[in-house]
């Protein structure tokens, strides 16, 4: 069962509050840090989810709705492509390959965060995106970053 905690305003967008120092960034959401603006998008698939058993070990609420895909989009475009960072469970499509050395395919999520990719390619490309999904470690050109045991300085 998922906990719901309170949702406050703080770093500029909508965070879950877990307790006085420890926020859950929600989909969709721009944060301002110090001089980084970071868009947050998690949620994927599980890459092993026959091995797991619905509401026990997996979610559906896992996979973003439509409605939290378009949010995102909605708030991109308010802040003008304006992304310093971006932070996800998962990558876009392209960097897919890279990353995972095996058949799995890809899915809806990954698609869409292609299309965040080339949005804020249009406007901005010195960017970092961070993501864990296939607990490894692998940066691709330079900018997709896979973290599983590695910690890296945020540019």
């Amino acid at each position: 069962m998922l906990t719901q905690y309170p949702i406050i305003e703080k770093f500029g967008g909508k965070v879950g509050q877990i307790s006085k120092s420890i926020f859950h960034l929600k989909r969709g959401e721009i944060y301002s840090l110090g001089t980084k603006n970071i868009f947050a998008f998690g949620g994927a698939k599980s890459i092993d989810v026959e091995y797991r058993i619905k509401d026990i070990s997996w979610w559906e609420k896992e996979i973003p709705s439509l409605k939290e895909k378009e949010y995102g989009l909605q708030n991109l475009k308010n802040f003008n492509y304006d992304i310093d960072i971006v932070i996800s469970h998962t990558c876009p499509a392209h960097v897919f390959d890279y990353v995972v050395n095996n058949k799995k395919k890809v899915t809806e999520v990954e698609e869409y965060l292609e299309k965040v990719m080339l949005l804020l390619e249009n406007y901005k490309i010195d960017y970092q995106w961070y993501f864990g999904h296939f607990h490894r470690d692998v940066t691709v050109n330079n900018k997709f970053n896979c973290l599983y045991k590695s910690i890296l300085k945020v540019k």
